[in-house]
């Protein structure tokens, strides 16, 4: 896109980066605090197999519904020249899903609502998430994906907020979910100029001409490294609620006397007060250097050391600090990541396709984790045994940084 047609967004380009926390939102408290919370309600003692199983059926419902929300979008794209239809239709039906959830009193009721919701959210997140590669020129992925991923920790301030505002678990805790999130994406829906501006369009690769970009080797490293450090990413906000339960059991001290809840919500806000500092400051370095591969793998590094942390049965303060610099080091390398990504498939003419099937790096973690635990432990979750999952994922973290620095087509 020309400098001139992004000075032209610039009054409302706050509102993709609004956005983008909105589709945040919408999945975070759900699936670190409100879903976890609300099976431990209604299943009890077999509360940790029956979330692997929503977990996993969820992530697989995912990974099928982003790349087909990135291939509508395309679509969409080349029927109306733009992609705020389709963002539209599913932020509607992303609001509905919460309030089916929010009245789903049973396993089965829930699972049928968490299907619907995944259907929605990446309905709504893949053709908005497609906007990077549609209108920000290369020079500027790093900083506007650092804003953009700010999104992460920022969600995690918003589960704070739940975990605060509704200590029980009414319907409407996910209602107000529901809210925050559409609340968020409707100011981009209202104010975002779709289109390109006068003598811009021909900056534009369009998603109806041009070849494909094959993805060969360097997509290949890309999608790999993505899956390793979201698999420990998986396992945090799969399990987190879980093994602080545990602990808080164990010893009713181990949180300051606080009780799950309440250690969720101060993991939250801490957190989030300095991911949201290194997801920005992590995209505008990587434009400033003109570089991403080097700095992508010092974030994996980062994510690596702080689940070994995490797994290690540490007492309160360092892991909460561990925490802390685990969203930091997370949030720093998608950014980067996802400038990175945005890069390689800019000249394609199926960028919401291709964006759909590297999302399957973050989806299919989300289907191995619980996989893993089921596997691993059949009807047997103990804290001390989560924690090897942790131990196990910095590992695979460590390796991340090694792929990344393999790859060849971006700096």
């Amino acid at each position: 896109m020309s400098g001139r047609g992004a000075q032209g967004r610039s009054r409302e380009a706050w509102t993709f980066p609004l956005a983008y926390l909105g589709t945040h939102i919408a999945f975070m408290p759900l699936l670190v605090f409100l879903l976890p919370r609300r099976v431990e309600a209604i299943a009890g003692p077999q509360s940790a197999i029956v979330l692997s199983w929503l977990l996993l059926g969820g992530a697989i419902v995912a990974s099928v519904a982003h790349v087909a929300g990135g291939y509508l979008g395309d679509r969409w794209f080349a029927a109306y020249g733009d992609r705020r239809g389709i963002i539209a239709f599913g932020v509607m039906a992303l609001f509905a899903s919460f309030v089916i959830l929010g009245l789903a009193d049973t396993v089965p009721r829930l699972a049928g609502a968490l299907v619907f919701f995944q259907f929605a959210l990446n309905l709504t997140f893949a053709p908005l998430g497609t906007l990077l590669a549609d209108y920000t020129p290369d020079a500027s992925k790093g900083t506007v994906a650092g804003m953009l991923n700010a999104a992460l920790p920022l969600s995690s301030a918003a589960t704070a907020l739940l975990a605060w505002q509704f200590p029980q678990a009414p319907p409407s805790a996910f209602i107000a979910n529901g809210i925050l999130a559409a609340a968020s994406i409707a100011p981009l829906l209202l104010l975002w100029n779709f289109r390109p501006a006068p003598g811009e369009s021909s900056d534009l690769p369009c998603p109806t001409g041009g070849s494909a970009l094959s993805i060969g080797r360097d997509f290949a490293l890309a999608w790999m490294a993505r899956f390793l450090v979201q698999l420990g990413s998986a396992f945090v906000i799969g399990f987190l609620f879980l093994l602080i339960s545990h602990n808080v059991q164990s010893d009713g001290n181990w949180a300051g006397g606080r009780s799950a809840s309440g250690a969720i919500a101060v993991l939250s806000l801490a957190a989030s007060a300095v991911a949201i500092v290194g997801a920005v400051a992590a995209g505008r370095l990587s434009d400033r250097i003109g570089a991403r591969r080097w700095p992508l793998a010092v974030a994996a590094a980062g994510v690596a050391t702080c689940l070994a942390l995490l797994g290690a049965g540490t007492a309160w303060p360092v892991f909460l600090g561990a925490y802390a610099l685990f969203q930091l080091a997370l949030s720093g390398f998608l950014a980067i990541d996802l400038a990175l990504v945005a890069q390689l498939i800019g000249p394609s003419s199926r960028r919401g396709a291709l964006l759909g099937l590297m999302n399957l790096a973050n989806t299919i973690p989300a289907v191995v984790a619980p996989a893993i635990a089921l596997a691993s432990l059949r009807m047997d979750m103990t804290g001390s045994r989560i924690e090897l999952f942790f131990s196990g994922s910095a590992v695979a973290a460590l390796l991340s940084a090694g792929l990344i620095l393999a790859i060849r087509r971006v700096r």
